[in-house]
This record gives C-alpha cells, structure tokens and sequence, in this order.
C-alpha cells in the first residue's frame, strides 16, 4: 500500500520516516489524501516544532516518542568526567525553561543507550541506529562543546594521573577524613538532577530489577 493510499484508508497516519524526508510525503501523498478529523502521528517533533510541515487544521497532531535511538531502549549510564557534561546538559535545558523531566531524559537517561550502541558496535553502529537529524548535530555540535582546550585539560589531568600527583592529593584528603571528599559527594546527591531522577525511576520498577548496586547491603 502505497502513503497515498493509506493515508485515505486509516484513521491514524504514523510518520516514522526520516526527518528529512518527512516534509516531501507529507505535501505529496498525506496531506491531500487524509480524511478530516483523522489524526497525524510522529515520533519525532522536529518537522512540526520548526513549521517544514504544516498540518492541515482539520485533522489532529500528537506525538508518541520512544526514549531511546533506534535499535535499543534501556537506562542509564554515569562515569567520570561524563558526569559533568550530564549536569551542565541539563542545567541548560532547565534553564532555558524545559520541563526538568525532559532534561532528565534527554541528558541522563539517553547516555547508557548510546554508550551501548557504542559498546556493541563502534561509533558508526550508534550513528547508524540514531536519526541523520541527530548524527548530522553530533557532526557540527559536538566539536564546539569538547573543544582543543577540552583535550589540553585531558592532557593535564593525565600527567597528574601519571606523576602521582592525583594520588598523592587522595592521600592527604583521606588524612582529613575526606572533608572537601564528602562535601562534593554532598553536593552532588543534592544537585536537582538527581532529585528529579528519584521521583522518574520510581515509575521504571523495571530498572531497579536490574540495577548492579543494591545500597541495601554492605
């Protein structure tokens, strides 16, 4: 069946093409062939959000997104340095004034579906998985966020690694019972990221069944 047909057919058209490609279809082949008061779905707002397509005012428009790229949905994923760019991510979003749970999701939850991807197949396995509109943003955005001082301070922090100086410091704060240790762990279980992301995965039963760290035993 062709778009054409089944947008005269069904009651819902789901669009779950590319997001490049979804302006062309929609003019072509949905747009003159759905019935009024039929609905358009996406899985994807960027065509809508950004007005490439415009629907007609007779029929409906929603959106049922899946959180997660492509060919893989699990949790989350923290470690490092990671961690920073996750707060600073989500910092930014909830300061330009999106939901605190659509940070969360977008800047935490995503990151272990990535690194799995990642994991199981390299950076072009990911790529493929994710949408053009995404891999095109990780071409032109990534580089301007892990910038050449980003690598210098990578640099940096490994010569301490390897002069022992970072070990050295660990040393000395364990001597003062791991004062400024436990104040950044503090100031991390309170960060606003971690609020919202108590009361979200307490909907996800489905995690804590999975989860490797039981706090719950010594």
């Amino acid at each position: 069946m062709s778009p054409a047909d089944g947008a005269k057919w069904a009651d819902i058209v789901m669009v779950l093409t590319p997001d490049e490609l979804q302006s062309v279809i929609y003019n072509a082949d949905l747009a003159p062939n759905m019935r009024a008061g039929s609905a358009l779905a996406f899985a994807h707002g960027l065509n809508v959000h950004f007005n490439l397509i415009t629907p007609r005012p007779d029929i409906d428009v929603f959106m049922i997104a899946p959180k997660g790229p492509g060919h893989t949905v699990r949790s989350e994923y923290l470690r490092g340095g990671l961690v920073e760019l996750i707060k600073a991510g989500y910092e930014t979003l909830v300061e330009a004034g999106y939901a605190p749970e659509m940070a969360y999701f977008e800047c935490l939850h995503e990151v272990k579906l990535i690194v799995d991807l990642i994991f199981e197949g390299g950076i072009a396995n990911m790529n493929y998985s994710i949408s053009n509109t995404t891999e095109y943003g990780e071409y032109v955005s990534g580089p301007r966020i892990v910038t050449a001082e980003t690598k210098a301070e990578m640099k940096r922090v490994l010569a301490d690694i390897q002069s022992g100086r970072f070990a050295r410091d660990w040393m000395l704060e364990n001597k003062v019972n791991q004062a400024s240790f436990k104040a950044m762990r503090k100031r991390m279980s309170e960060h606003p990221i971690e609020e919202i992301g108590v009361k979200l995965r307490a909907m996800m039963p489905w995690i804590k069944e999975k989860a490797p760290v039981d706090k719950t035993r010594n």
